[in-house]
């Protein structure tokens, strides 16, 4: 997850806690931004989420999905 106003990171982007994957994955976990409250967000702030598979012959990581929310 990161959080982006216009194309500047505002703080270090957070992950999740690997999940074994399977039909229904569920994460059950909050993410919170160190030092980055609600009410001093830019409006134009936008709220980016990657799903990330791990390739099990190597380790590597590679993007399946995204989202952008504002």
């Amino acid at each position: 997850l990161g959080v982006y106003h216009g194309g500047v990171l505002l703080r270090e982007s957070v992950s999740s806690r690997p999940v074994q994957a399977s039909a229904y994955p569920r994460w059950n976990q909050y993410l919170k931004f160190p030092s980055l409250a609600l009410c001093n967000l830019p409006r134009a702030a936008r709220l980016c989420i990657t799903l990330w598979s791990v390739t099990r012959s190597s380790g590597q990581r590679v993007p399946v999905g995204w989202v952008n929310l504002q």
